[in-house]
């Protein structure tokens, strides 16, 4: 999913005469750590990256590349579109981790994804030529100087874009205020993003398992692929966000680990030949799942979350509260108490959670 969507100001002289003021929404804003109305948003710049995920029960690489397209300009509206390759494998080569079992198929396995991500900003001003030039000489007398005078920033560092002005208010050069006054000459009190992804995924797993009737060690390797569609909505002033992400996939799923003994075909007496892992080979399973999601934040110490799945397979549906009550002023609200339903068990299941902090975007 695409994670969020920037509101960047872009000014030179030919856009202020034809009277215009360009806004994207794929470049990088900087929400501060004052919960700016801003939406928190992750650089979708074409680029390529190396990321490790690393667990208790194994490690992932994967290596991203993406194709970012120019800013489709219309009426009151700014549309970026990016195409990503995606490649992912297992760290370790014999990837028969018991914990591995309970993970569904492509997840613990090596893929190659290829999506596709829209995100349109509605809302967009359009400035005349006395306005656009207002905010550009602003942006050059006042933000311009206070940019350059935090610390390690650099010249050709600074943008005229709520990103920066933003980053001023979290460095106390500016008031929230101010800040919300100069985003107001962008973008309407209404606007908002809605981004779509289309993921095709395929890739294979390989296996480690032990005959169910002889107990004879066997690898083999199963393929499995497939698609899923991700939808998001964020009103740019706000709290909150909704998304909604379906997923359709073939995989093959090793057996759960345990322990099997059979007579030892070269002996006589009482021994056993014991096998501890996966017993039988792994079966195919087919995923048909909704997710969808209500993010919203109350205050600075209150958030919550409302989680709703279905497994159109299984016929389960599963309901997730993550109620958010802990955290500190860095890094945000990340712990507090869940609780949790399932229709296949009909229990109410509570927890406590500390985990990544809560953020309204996807």
């Amino acid at each position: 999913m695409i994670r969020a969507i920037s509101i960047c100001l872009l000014i030179t002289p030919l856009w202020v005469q034809a009277q215009t003021v360009f806004v994207s929404p794929a470049q990088v804003v900087r929400e501060s750590e004052r919960d700016l109305d801003a939406a928190k948003v992750t650089d979708a710049r074409a680029r390529d990256a190396i990321k490790i995920d690393a667990g208790t029960a194994s490690s992932q690489v994967s290596i991203k590349t993406s194709f970012k397209s120019p800013i489709k300009v219309a009426d009151g509206a700014n549309t970026t579109e990016l195409l990503s390759l995606i490649a992912s494998a297992p760290l370790a080569k014999d990837a028969t981790d018991a914990n591995l079992a309970t993970r569904k198929g492509l997840a613990s396995g090596t893929t190659v994804s290829l999506a596709y991500s829209m995100a349109t900003l509605d809302g967009v001003r359009v400035l005349d030529k006395q306005k656009a030039l207002e905010v550009v000489d602003l942006c050059k007398t006042k933000y311009k100087p206070l940019f350059l005078s935090i610390p390690g920033n650099k010249e050709e560092g600074f943008a005229c874009d709520t990103g920066t002005v933003s980053t001023l208010v979290e460095k106390e050069k500016i008031s929230r205020a101010e800040y919300l006054e100069f985003r107001s000459n962008l973008l309407a009190p209404d606007s908002n993003i809605t981004s779509w992804t289309f993921t095709l995924t395929g890739g294979y797993k390989d296996s480690k398992y032990f005959d169910s009737t002889t107990l004879a060690e066997t690898k083999k390797r199963n393929s499995g692929g497939g698609v899923a569609v991700t939808y998001s909505y964020l009103p740019t002033i706000a709290t909150y966000m909704l998304a909604g992400k379906l997923t359709v996939e073939s995989a093959y799923k090793d057996a759960k680990s345990s322990t099997a003994c059979l007579p030892s075909p070269t002996s006589t007496n009482t021994l056993l030949t014991c096998a501890n892992g996966s017993i039988g080979a792994p079966t195919r399973e087919t995923t048909q799942k909704l997710d969808l999601e209500y993010r919203r934040k109350i205050s600075e110490r209150y958030a919550y979350s409302v989680q709703l799945s279905r497994d159109f397979k299984d016929k389960v549906t599963s309901v997730l509260l993550p109620f958010y009550l802990v955290g500190n002023d860095k890094d945000g609200l990340s712990g507090g108490i869940s609780l949790g339903w399932s229709s296949d068990d009909k229990k109410v299941a509570a927890s406590v959670f500390v985990g990544k902090a809560f953020s309204v975007q996807p």
